[in-house]
């Protein structure tokens, strides 16, 4: 309002600058404003530890060890200390009775699935082998007799067949000596036949 108009035809004033310029931007900007300035909270103090429980003695009744479950004897016999060559516990009041926790299982499986050999020990591993491995070594014995006897036979048909051929040859040799006799006994006999016409016809000239 009031101002003096500017020549670019719009009619409206030309801008001032302001009295007060705008303040230089902080170099670091904030992302968050502080927190309040409180003392963080203090955690509660530990309580106090419960009394330490002496160690009870080994009743009459317990015949089971809580952490291993092993069997043991009767207190004042000796068996709950240490071995000192196996380190295990001492001898048993019932060597026969069967350990608390349950055998793992793996002879017997489901029917209708494999029996698992993997997970049997070594000294408890199949021995023997299955039916079908029992039918492939049996027709690997027979494949191997059959090939001895292909070879055999083979063998024998080669021997047979250069002796036919040796006999063969024979043969013809004998039948073109036949046939050299055969013509040289018509030869023979046509000189004969022919010597035996002239004397005829020398008799008769007489």
């Amino acid at each position: 309002v009031g101002g003096v108009p500017s020549g670019n035809g719009h009619g409206h004033c030309t801008p001032r600058p302001h009295p007060h310029p705008p303040p230089e931007p902080h170099p670091l900007p904030r992302t968050h404003p502080e927190p309040p300035s409180e003392a963080p909270p203090q955690p509660p103090p530990n309580p106090a530890p419960p009394p330490l429980r002496e160690p009870q003695p080994l009743q009459e009744t317990q015949l089971h060890c809580v952490h291993c479950s092993q069997r043991l004897g009767r207190a004042g016999r000796g068996s709950t200390q240490l071995s000192d060559v196996t380190g295990r516990l001492g001898p048993r009041s019932s060597p026969r009775r069967r350990p608390a926790w349950p055998a793992r299982r793996t002879g017997s499986a489901p029917r209708g699935k494999p029996r698992p050999t993997h997970s049997l020990p070594p000294h408890r591993a199949r021995s023997k082998t299955s039916r079908l491995d029992v039918v492939v070594s049996e027709l690997e014995e027979d494949k191997w007799q059959l090939a001895k006897e292909r070879d055999a036979l083979r063998r024998q048909n080669r021997v047979c067949k250069h002796k036919l051929e040796r006999k063969q040859a024979k043969l013809n040799s004998l039948r073109r000596e036949l046939d050299l006799l055969i013509r040289t006994a018509k030869e023979v006999e046509d000189v004969q036949r022919r010597r035996n016409a002239k004397l005829r016809v020398m008799r008769q000239g007489l």
